[in-house]
């Protein structure tokens, strides 16, 4: 039975709407359609496709994956299908490459780094959403860098536990229960 497909113009006006109204995420309104676009895609295979082995071609990997990254079918299993993700894109697969550099740019410095990346490789192969999406990212990271002040005059007296100010927000907070809850400020 095939998923039922919502108009890709519906996807588009819920995305816009999402922007409109400033959901606070770390994604932008096109990589968010997309995602959506993502999981419609492959919604109805699920169940077929966790049943395969990792070993098929990049295309079969790839859609594994985004069934394991948005849970469809099974719970989420983000770093089995970012591995996943990881194997579809060194195959060449340029889906593979936009859809992991799409994950990784919601993350921190190091994940960012790595977004780059597959975005100049999907850029390369021919994916014009690719370069758009590495232009801004670039765009964002740049203008991080020069919000944020200079390493050596950040004071991390009384910062507790020695743990470095890392410059991607990262930080802590101590629940009534005496749990620490650590977290980038973009999460």
């Amino acid at each position: 039975m095939l998923a039922q497909r919502r108009p890709l113009h519906a996807l588009a006006v819920g995305a816009s709407m999402l922007a409109i109204a400033g959901a606070a995420c770390a994604s932008e309104p096109d990589v968010m359609l997309s995602d959506q676009i993502r999981k419609d895609q492959v919604s109805g295979d699920c169940r077929a496709l966790l049943l395969q082995s990792a070993q098929e071609a990049p295309e079969t990997v790839y859609r594994k994956a985004l069934c394991l990254l948005y849970g469809l079918d099974t719970d989420p299993q983000p770093a089995l299908a970012l591995a996943l993700l990881r194997q579809a894109s060194a195959a060449g697969w340029s889906e593979a490459q936009l859809a992991l550099a799409d994950t990784l740019q919601k993350g921190g410095n190091v994940d960012q780094v790595e977004a780059l990346r597959w975005y100049a490789l999907a850029a390369a192969a021919g994916d014009v959403r690719a370069v758009g999406r590495h232009a801004r990212l670039r765009q964002r990271r740049q203008a991080m860098a020069a919000s944020l002040p200079d390493s050596n005059s950040i004071d991390t007296s009384g910062y507790g536990d020695g743990m470095p100010v890392n410059r991607d927000a990262y930080h802590c907070h101590m629940t009534g229960l005496g749990k620490k809850f650590c977290h980038s400020a973009f999460d």
